[in-house]
């Protein structure tokens, strides 16, 4: 069997209907139905004009079968950019092929050459899969404190 190939692009404006299969898979890997479909392209379509927000998506033998959304700002306590990694997701049936790492290699440069200093993510508790990706790439949760006086906890708030 031929190993598999795994592409990664940068996603631009006219890449609404390749990501929108991607994003709509991992709104059902949640197992959430909002937002719809629709709501789901006019945001995809906003945030592809976003210039601080940057989507790659993954081929696996020709087929879209992952993406990464970053998001960028700049940081006054780093003097630099900061990346933010909202999103990154593969198909179940592409898993196993090195699809995830591919996408996390790709997003750690895009941030390096735009000048971030720091990439950082969140993750549920329980999807040890994904942490162990990202154990293996290198990056280490944020259970010590990171500064003298103690944790940073993230905190949210739907509005």
């Amino acid at each position: 069997m031929a190993p598999s190939a795994v592409e990664i692009h940068k996603a631009v404006d006219g890449d609404i209907e390749r990501l929108l299969p991607l994003v709509s898979g991992f709104r059902s890997s949640l197992q959430r139905s909002d937002p719809s479909d629709d709501q789901l392209r006019t945001a995809i379509g906003k945030a592809l004009r976003d210039s601080r927000i940057e989507f790659t998506y993954a081929m696996l033998n020709g087929e879209e079968v992952g993406y990464a959304q970053t998001h960028y700002r700049f940081s006054v306590w780093t003097n630099s950019q900061a990346a933010y990694l909202e999103d990154l997701f593969v198909f179940p049936s592409a898993r196993r092929h090195r699809v995830g790492r591919r996408l996390l290699d790709d997003v750690f440069e895009r941030a390096r050459r735009r000048g971030a200093k720091e990439l950082t993510l969140t993750t549920n508790e329980k999807n040890l899969p994904a942490q162990n990706l990202y154990q293996a790439a290198g990056m280490r949760p944020q259970t010590e404190a990171r500064w003298d006086n103690g944790r940073e906890v993230p905190w949210a708030i739907e509005l």
